[in-house]
């Protein structure tokens, strides 16, 4: 241990500690491991150094040179709160990334059971299930999961942070039903490691405890509830399917002695008079009784429902605030009361009151209106509605007021406009006209008064410039005794002298996700009330700012903005804009003074869409379509088969695979395992010609080398063919080999000669020849290589030739009777075949015959001639 203080002690005093993020990976980068098993990480660098190590309280690993890559490594891990780190020496500056590890032990045991009670429990009454783990580790990752049968029923987890094992408890609050006689509590202690734990989380479940209910009263009522109307009946029937010594019910009103030998017995009342009553329904069992209370709402529509207006009579006058009453007498209960208020048939507002009173009671309740001359002739009603829930009557019993019509008196003056929004400075008028007579009017105002004037009926006041920002114009008559008047709203605004945007504390480049403050600061605005500050990033808007005070004078504002850049905010603009939304009177579109922009730089670590990459063949690695992209701009390296590669090389046919493609600057390391696949035109890599034996298997692999990989098909003698697999004669000849992709179009040349053994074509077997006449014995051979063709006659070779052979005889004697043999061979074999030469001399009797027979058929033919003649 003081070694490990005093290296950190040593890391602490270096220079440049950890200068934004360790170009350190770390393999897997988290560990969770059960206590007492084995564990191993690694640690590796594509950075130059002097030196890297491990620090641990386990499995140390002393410092080594010319190393990217050292393991950290333990049996059996015997700490709980170990946390090893891998670092590096670069120069005078070290830096290191730890290695998070969670030790993690099941609990030896956990056990489910109730809390200050033994025995059975009774329905309905709060219970407390406990849950006790046994030495279980780390408590923060505990989750306690509730079980009754198999459904699931709480969860609790754990806020400590201990790491050592612990004994843990935790409760369940239960309150059991009948339907929860038998059933089975369980709890079970799961350890939630997290993705990089074990799957599924290793769990020990409770044996299961056994719950014995006793139920409530085993009473039924029906109905469960009553709501009923003060001197109407009443009944209910209350029932049991268990034995019992008697039953019935006790009530003020209604009461049914107990019966013996009945499991049904009625409540009934012929005319309910008491406002309270509260009958419920018993049974005795053994030396026990228990019983049911029937909830019973006894309920009294008002006699009576009344508006009125509270301290005035006669006509209102327009704009004054009054207030009207609306009376209830005698009704019950009041809890259940609503009293709903209108104007004609519109609904204006609703009273409830908190009273609990169950006896009947006069109410009143009110509301405030303020009526204008519109509501001249309005009239307003009350109506008292009991709302008693989905058992009493529906719709609720309610009765309505008459209805109350006001008079409204206002004073019989327009003006026109009836508002002026005006900018400090310019310009304002408005005015005033009555149709009734009048001893005279005028306008009263800070500025551009008008003294009051007889016998007219139409007045200006008039204003070249409004230097007021308060000002307050009312136009008057006077009527005989009376002097009314109407106020002119008049609205002052400026827009503000200048609009600011800036950053509040910072100062130079953003960083990602860190939470920034802009601010917005307007001059000299009014009214500040109007004033809204719309934010911008880009033509976006962003956000609102709106203002509360009420003061109609120039003030100074300041509104802000909390943004939490992102990287895709790298040279965003931020604007504000001061916005004074001076209503529908006011001009459009609004006033608006927008701030110059605010450009942001946003620092942010290496990232990259990280995709596979198809280039073409001498494509760069630089030409990567999506590179690492950070600010400040990334340092960015390439990895082929373990190998640096130059970004600038050109790629070629044996390019492709996976790489490792990592970027560094000082806020952090990004990296991405990619495969590339180099594409290129189809080329061949063939023999020119090729020869194989007859009926042998084509063995030569002639592959179009292309990416993607190319159609290839073949022609012979212009033909589409299929490429030949058994061979034989018939493929002999000339080929085209043609291979395409999207990349071109490729014609190899093959020539194939097949190979075979000689066959002769003889078509007789046997020669017959005069003697002294001529023959000619001719013998033909097919082969490849071209066959030698031979005839022999009594074993002496007579002729030879190429592919035929004609054995021309003249003068033919007995001698040359006889067979003769035709011989063809080649490198692949021979064959014969034999030809019979008869000779034979000519007979001239044998051609004197015929003559004969001929001259002897022509003698009879006559002789029957004439003697027929």
């Amino acid at each position: 241990m003081l070694r490990l203080l005093l290296l950190k002690l040593m890391g602490l005093m270096l220079v440049g500690l950890v200068k934004g993020d360790c170009p350190i990976t770390l393999h897997p980068a988290e560990v969770v491991v059960e206590h007492g098993a084995s564990a191993s990480a690694n640690c590796s660098t594509s950075m130059p150094h002097k030196g890297m190590g491990w620090e641990a309280s386990q499995g140390l690993v002393d410092m080594r040179e010319n190393v990217q890559f050292i393991t950290w490594s333990v049996k059996s891990i015997e700490e709980w709160d170990i946390a090893p780190f891998c670092y590096i020496i670069q120069e005078a500056d070290q830096c290191q990334v730890s290695l998070p590890v969670t030790v993690y032990k099941i609990p030896d045991g956990v056990f489910i059971s109730t809390v200050g009670h033994t025995g059975p429990m009774t329905e309905e009454r709060q219970y407390e299930l406990q849950c006790a783990l046994q030495n279980v580790a780390p408590v923060g990752n505990v989750i306690v999961k509730w079980y009754k049968g198999d459904t699931q029923v709480g969860n609790t987890i754990f806020s400590e942070s201990s790491k050592t094992p612990d004994n843990l408890l935790t409760t369940l609050q239960i309150s059991p039903s009948r339907d929860d006689d038998g059933a089975q509590y369980r709890c079970k202690a799961e350890l939630n490691l997290g993705p990089n734990g074990p799957q599924p989380p290793p769990a020990v479940m409770s044996d299961p405890l056994t719950t014995t209910v006793r139920y409530l009263c085993p009473i039924t009522l029906h109905p469960a509830e009553v709501v009923v109307e003060h001197g109407a009946s009443a009944s209910a029937n209350c029932s049991t399917s268990m034995p019992h010594k008697g039953m019935g019910w006790e009530a003020s009103q209604g009461q049914v002695d107990m019966m013996e030998n009945v499991q049904f017995i009625t409540w009934s009342v012929k005319s309910i008079d008491e406002w309270d009553i509260a009958p419920f329904c018993y049974i005795t069992q053994e030396a026990d009784q228990c019983q049911v209370s029937l909830p019973v709402t006894v309920y009294k529509i008002p006699d009576g429902v009344f508006i009125s207006t509270v301290g005035h009579t006669g006509p209102m006058t327009e704009g004054r605030q009054y207030e009207l009453q609306c009376a209830l007498q005698d009704v019950a209960p009041v809890g259940n009361v609503i009293v709903k208020w209108y104007k004609g048939d519109t609904l204006v507002g609703n009273t409830t009151f908190s009273e609990s009173s169950k006896t009947p009671d006069n109410l009143l309740a009110t509301l405030q209106i303020s009526p204008s001359r519109d509501d001249d002739g309005a009239q307003y009603r009350c109506e008292a509605e009991l709302n008693l829930g989905p058992k009493g009557p529906q719709p609720p019993p309610a009765v309505m007021s008459d209805p109350l019509n006001i008079t409204v008196k206002y004073c019989p003056i327009t003006l026109h406009p009836a508002e002026v929004v005006v900018e400090h400075g310019a310009s304002a008028s408005a005015n005033c006209s009555t149709s009734m007579p009048h001893k005279g009017m005028g306008w009263e105002a800070s500025q551009g008064q008008v003294d009051m004037i007889e016998n007219v009926q139409f007045i200006t006041w008039s204003v070249k410039s409004i230097e007021e920002w308060d000002i307050a114009p009312f136009c008057y008559i006077t009527q005989e005794a009376d002097q009314c008047g109407v106020s002119l709203p008049v609205t002052v605004y400026k827009i503000p002298d200048g609009v600011f945007i800036s950053t509040v504390g910072h100062t130079g480049p953003m960083t990602e996700e860190r939470q920034y403050e802009l601010q917005c600061a307007l001059q000299n605005v009014a009214p500040v009330g109007n004033v809204i500050v719309k934010w911008y990033k880009g033509d976006t808007q962003v956000g609102n700012t709106t203002f509360s005070e009420s003061s109609k004078t120039p003030d100074n504002l300041l509104a802000t903005l909390q943004i939490s850049p992102s990287r895709d905010d790298d040279g965003a603009q931020y604007r504000c804009k001061a916005e004074l939304n001076l209503g529908p009177k006011g001009p459009q579109p609004p006033p608006a003074v927008m701030s110059d922009p605010l450009t942001t730089t946003v620092r942010y670590k290496p990232v990259s869409a990280c995709s596979n990459w198809s280039p073409v063949i001498s494509t760069t690695l630089d030409s990567y379509p999506f590179p690492f992209v950070g600010n400040p701009p990334p340092r960015l390296t390439w990895n082929f088969r373990g190998s640096r590669v130059d970004p600038t090389k050109q790629l070629g046919k044996h390019d492709s695979g996976e790489y490792l493609y990592r970027a560094i600057n000082i806020l952090g390391i990004g990296s991405c395992s990619l495969n590339i696949t180099v594409e290129y035109g189809p080329t061949f890599d063939c023999l020119k010609k090729y020869e194989g034996r007859e009926h042998s298997l084509f063995s030569h692999d002639c592959t179009a080398l292309a990416s993607p990989v190319a159609t290839v098909s073949w022609i012979k003698d212009g033909v589409n063919v299929q490429p030949p697999r058994n061979l034989t004669r018939r493929d002999n000849g000339s080929y085209i080999i043609r291979a395409k992709n999207k990349y071109g179009t490729v014609d190899h040349h093959l020539y194939l000669n097949v190979l075979y053994a000689p066959v002769i074509a003889l078509k007789e077997e046997s020669v017959a020849v005069y003697k002294g006449n001529a023959v000619s014995l001719l013998c033909k051979a097919e082969g490849n290589p071209e066959p030698e063709v031979i005839w022999r006659f009594n074993n002496q070779i007579k002729l030879t030739g190429k592919r035929e052979a004609i054995l021309n005889i003249s003068g033919v004697t007995a001698a040359d009777s006889g067979v003769y043999t035709c011989t063809a061979k080649n490198e692949l074999g021979s064959q014969e075949r034999r030809v019979e030469v008869l000779v034979a001399v000519k007979d001239y009797t044998i051609q004197i015959v015929p003559i004969i027979i001929v001259l002897v058929i022509i003698i009879i033919l006559i002789c029957i001639f004439v003697c027929l003649c």
